[in-house]
């Protein structure tokens, strides 16, 4: 089985590149993030240099935290052709407001979302707090969510609420279902908990704007039973014994966001 993930954290992480090959074979498509939190950019790089030579069309590069970006640098980072980019990670920084702080979106913020939009990337709005959200929401047209859950189901800083779902698919963006325990259900979660969430966003919205965003290497707090790509097909299984049709859990488990990356992928 195929699956597509919207945020997978593989170059963040300590993996060399060595199993590459094997480790995308599950994948019909992806986004990979390279996440910056204070590291040497010179770091950064070599991993995107790394990665442009190996990557496809299916594997996608996305920014996550683009503090680092500068006037004299974002040109640069920009070459590597990030599909999409978060302006924070969690926290108030020089661009935007984190899910922890109370910042707005500043000046900085809004030059480089326009930045941005104008070399077709979409601005990943995990991460932001809602004062943030909204003023994004309100300057671009081109607005994700790459992996978080959903408020009405478990409450939590870093889940978003039917407001900011709404304004995403209005602006015909998609959302990637994280499978983080602490945002899923605040402990360990099972896939029962995954499937909350699904059933929640599905029969409320429809499907056709909700994808996995899995935060595979950027976390360990992983629901019971799933580790990597070859345990993902345990959501789909529920699914289909819960009575989704497999039309339906394919557009969930990759057919939306294959979809999507083919779409506004610019050449």
């Amino acid at each position: 089985m195929m699956f597509a993930d919207f945020h997978n954290d593989y170059l963040t992480s300590e993996e060399n590149f060595s199993n590459f090959d094997d480790y995308t074979k599950p994948l019909k498509s992806a986004v990979f993030v390279a996440f910056y939190n204070n590291k040497n950019l010179e770091d950064l790089t070599c991993k995107l240099k790394i990665f442009s030579k190996l990557t496809t069309q299916k594997i996608k590069l996305g920014y996550e935290n683009i503090d680092f970006f500068t006037e004299c640098n974002s040109e640069t980072f920009l070459l590597y052709k990030p599909f999409y980019a978060s302006l924070t990670w969690n926290f108030d920084n020089s661009l935007a407001g984190g899910c922890y702080g109370e910042g707005y979106l500043t000046e900085k913020g809004k030059k480089t979302v326009k930045l941005l939009n104008c070399n077709n990337v979409f601005i990943d709005t995990a991460h932001l707090n809602k004062k943030s959200f909204l003023t994004v929401a309100d300057l671009s047209d081109k607005v994700i969510n790459s992996h978080c859950c959903f408020d009405e189901v478990f409450k939590h800083k870093r889940n978003i609420d039917d407001e900011q779902i709404k304004l995403i698919i209005e602006k015909q963006g998609l959302i990637g279902l994280t499978l983080v325990d602490d945002f899923l259900c605040g402990g360990k979660a099972t896939i029962f908990d995954v499937v909350s969430h699904i059933d929640y966003f599905t029969q409320k919205f429809g499907v056709e704007n909700l994808c996995l965003g899995t935060d595979f290497n950027g976390t360990e707090n992983l629901p019971y039973g799933i580790r990597n790509y070859q345990t993902l097909h345990i959501i789909a299984e529920l699914l289909q014994k819960k009575g989704y049709r497999q039309d339906q859990i394919e557009k969930i488990t990759y057919k939306n966001l294959d979809d999507f990356l083919s779409k506004y992928t610019y050449k």
